[in-house]
């Protein structure tokens, strides 16, 4: 970022993929103002926001604004108040808006009754501080102009429950708003670029199930000014409807025809551009290296990376690498140019060149040369894509790279947006679609939508290091002559509670509106108005801090699996074996010393133990929490993912404190791995069910887990992971007793002889083989299905019961219960399984 455009070091530090929308310079606030917070101040400017403290009261929110009496100059009749999620329920408080309206300059005429139009949302995070209220007034026409084009008959009221989003409707849809701003800011006015009417940046609306029961909240509501005669003609503000929305759209700067908007991308190149040379939907294959032969697609990350991480050990010796400051496993962004945006490209190559220093002060340097040249490039079509998976990682092995095909919002894909007839059709089926044409014979170049378009340059870049700020006094910015600001942005969640930056009373900061959303942003833009140019579609997306308990098969798969793709994976190992540690640190897992800095760290928190040691571990975890101190807008989500019955799950998550977001998940599947030769990740499924998944967290998470969410009940997914084990590994307890019988039987032969013609001998064998080493677990994993099945199917609990007692003998009473993965001794046949039994 320019030094015009400075938020407070605390909440910038993890910042992955901010960006700001402005009309001449992005201006915000310093931690240090308590200076400025003396006195009220009649609001003039067209936005503000209002930094709220965890203490403070709706009270002294207000006071902060000064009660003003009626203008003639006054024309605003509308408004838009973005809170955080801690003040939700502020927003359906009618004393509470009424007053808040009231201290707005907005219009007073009653002649034709036009009333103010509002528009409130509840938002992760405000761009200038986790908690608060962002407030923008004007003209209903311009800055709400779709709000009830498809409303109800003017009048009727909307029940507040039971609507879209109401815990008994459609409770999973995820509502949005999109701010249209003026024409994109180029990196040079004499560039060829054509700019787009319009930038769109769709903004994900947070979670707020456990405030207020809705998925999100976007609601829409109409007042209507009344004259009081009993004291001198003054106003009041009455409430008269209310309307929940999926989407709804902002338009800030419809008025002075110089303002423009800026995109600030803080990415650099860490790479030089590739052509594309084979790729199909969002899946590029191969790119052309060196002398103009293909080679796969991660080759070259699996040396710039390792290579560039290097180096940045080497300027910051000693230094603890992590996700706050950027210094560890780094999210990897693909620019896509496609052939006619190719010649701005090399326009502008100069200034998207890799590095070689890689010191904080030369990798910011480098990201504020690119930035400019990624806006104008994006305005010309080009497009930024998370890399989700590559196919060997960045390891030894060479492969394929997953490109994240979501470019839009499905909120704002199935809106109506009627400046643009051309709807986005760049959603989650993109890769789908694309691949179903090719079996249709169409080209790509028909569809216009594939990602990996061959002929197309691709270059990767990340993010630059970090420095942590300090409180500098030097940093103050007297918010009181700024311009106005907008600015949006993606954030990957809540740093733990440093209340450094925060003030200790309400703050206002004038000329200021803005937003964080933590599961990412969108791009979109339009053509321009003589129809040529592009229509620029990207997503920008932060990653979570993943901590995993514990590294066994499965877990250290899975932590191969995430910073394969990008995200920062903890553990602690403190009191495990030695076997343990080695492993963690093989897979490039941060080691921590305890639960307390596990929680303090991590974003998300994946459970994968055996079944008899689920529940102890998320007691582990809510301990932990009593010795951290984190905010309450900072939930810690915990996702048990082990083979546990439903009603297990539910008294996990009774267990974890009020803090904590539960997700009910399972493995569906053996440990992930990475594919060789070419071929993609193999990559368990992991349904989700709850109030939260996966998507709730971060888009990006959730795609590389190959998760689904299955329903809002917990335990769904538990019960889904039981009824399919019993299928699975229930057969592997029948096969245990049959083969050990027939051999006693001296008819072993024959029953292979048997299973052969039925087509089912090798699959009966692979699950004997395969068993030994998982055999303790396993037996914890039939109880639990049996308790299911009794619990929920209504059956009798001896059939699974039967089944754990099987792998329990095999595990404790025999010598197969010595067996480990990756080290198999005994078992590795049908046959001497039975001899050992």
């Amino acid at each position: 970022m320019t030094d015009d455009a400075l938020l407070p070091a605390p909440w910038t530090r993890n910042f992955m993929t901010f960006f700001a929308l402005q009309r001449r310079a992005v201006t915000a606030f310093a931690p240090q103002f308590k200076r400025l917070l003396s006195s009220t101040r009649v609001v003039r400017a067209g936005s503000f926001t209002l930094v709220v403290p965890a203490t403070s009261s709706k009270e002294s929110v207000l006071g902060q604004l000064k009660s003003r009496d009626a203008s003639s100059d006054d024309t605003d009749n509308a408004a838009v108040v973005l809170a955080s999620p801690d003040l939700s329920s502020w927003l359906e408080d009618e004393a509470f808006m009424s007053s808040l309206l009231q201290r707005l300059p907005l219009s007073r005429s009653t002649q034709g009754n036009p009333g103010v139009s509002v528009l409130s949302a509840v938002v992760d995070g405000l761009a200038v501080s986790r908690t608060g209220l962002s407030v923008l007034h004007g003209c209903s026409d311009t800055l709400l102009p779709r709000l009830w084009r498809s409303s109800n008959k003017e009048g009727a009221a909307v029940s507040r429950r039971g609507g879209r989003n109401s815990i008994y409707g459609t409770a999973d849809v995820e509502a949005a708003i999109t701010v249209e701003l003026p024409l994109m800011h180029t990196a040079d006015d004499s560039t060829t670029a054509t700019p787009s009417s319009c930038l769109r940046v769709t903004v994900p609306l947070a979670n707020t199930l456990f405030q207020n029961g809705r998925r999100s909240t976007l609601l829409a509501s109409r007042w209507s000014w009344t004259r009081t005669p009993d004291d001198g003609g003054s106003f009041t503000l009455q409430h008269m409807l209310v309307e929940e929305r999926e989407h709804e759209v902002v338009v800030p700067l419809a008025g002075p025809a110089s303002s423009t908007s800026q995109t600030v991308i803080p990415l650099f190149a860490a790479t030089e551009p590739r052509t594309i040379a084979a790729g199909l939907g969002n899946i590029v294959r191969q790119i052309v290296l060196g002398k103009g032969k293909p080679s796969p697609a991660s080759h070259e990350l699996e040396s710039a990376i390792p290579a560039l991480l290097a180096t940045r050990r080497q300027a910051w010796p000693g230094a603890d690498f992590d996700a706050e400051t950027g210094r560890g496993p780094l999210g990897v962004w693909g620019l896509v140019v496609p052939p006619d945006a190719q010649e701005l490209y090399a326009s502008l190559q100069e200034t998207l060149m890799p590095i070689a220093d890689h010191s904080v002060e030369a990798e910011q340097h480098a990201a504020a040369m690119a930035g400019p040249s990624l806006a104008a490039l994006l305005a010309a079509g080009c497009r930024l894509h998370r890399i989700l998976s590559g196919g060997g990682g960045w390891g030894q092995k060479q492969g394929l790279l997953s490109l994240d095909p979501q470019m839009a919002h499905p909120a704002s894909v199935s809106a109506n947006m009627s400046t643009d007839n051309n709807n986005d059709d760049d959603d989650d089926d993109a890769a789908m679609a694309s691949f179903m044409r090719s079996l249709r014979g169409e080209t790509e170049a028909q569809s216009g939508d594939n990602l990996a378009t061959p002929g197309a340059l691709l270059q990767f870049l990340v993010a630059p290091l970090t420095a942590v700020e300090s409180n500098d006094s030097n940093a103050v910015i007297d918010s009181r002559g700024s311009t106005p600001s907008i600015a949006f942005g993606a954030h990957p969640g809540y740093e733990d509670a440093k209340q450094d930056g925060q003030p200790a009373a309400v703050a206002f900061i004038s000329g200021h509106f803005g937003a964080v959303s933590n599961q990412g942003v969108f791009l979109a833009g339009s053509p321009s108005k003589e129809g040529a140019g592009p229509k620029p579609n990207t997503k920008l997306d932060p990653l979570a801090k993943i901590g995993i308990l514990s590294v066994g098969d499965m877990g250290v798969g899975i932590a191969r699996l995430l910073i394969a793709s990008g995200f920062s994976v903890a553990t602690n190992c403190t009191g495990r074996s030695q076997m343990t540690v080695d492993r963690a640190r093989a897979a490039h897992v941060d080691l921590l010393s305890s639960d307390e800095e596990l929680v303090r760290q991590s974003d998300v928190i994946l459970s994968v133990v055996p079944p008899r040691d689920a529940i102890g571990t998320a007691e582990r975890i809510a301990r932990a929490l009593k010795g951290v101190n984190r905010p309450a807008d900072r939930p810690l989500y915990y996702a048990d993912m082990n083979a546990v019955s439903p009603s297990t799950a539910r008294r996990i998550s009774a267990l974890l404190p009020a803090a904590v977001r539960p997700i009910d998940g399972c493995i569906l599947g053996g440990p992930p791995r990475a594919g060789g030769d070419g071929e993609p990740w193999y990559v368990p499924r992991m349904p989700t069910s709850g109030p939260y998944g996966f998507d709730d967290v971060f888009p990006s998470l959730a795609a590389t887990l190959h998760s689904r969410h299955v329903g809002p009940d917990m335990g769904a997914a538990s019960g889904l992971k039981m009824c399919y084990a019993s299928m699975t590994k229930g057969y592997a307890a029948i096969a245990v007793q049959a083969f050990t019988t027939a051999q006693q039987l001296h008819i072993l032969p024959d029953l292979q002889w048997a299973l052969a013609a039925a087509g089912t001998r090798q699959r009966t064998e692979a699950a004997l083989t395969g068993m030994p080493p998982k055999a303790y677990r396993w037996a914890g994993e039939m109880e639990e299905i049996s308790a299911t099945f009794a619990d929920d199917g209504g059956f009798a609990p001896t059939l699974f019961q039967g089944a754990a007692e099987v792998f329990r003998t095999v595990a404790d009473d025999t010598v197969l219960g010595q067996e480990k993965v990756g080290a198999r001794q005994r078992g590795q046949t049908a046959e001497d399984v039975t001899v050992a039994m």
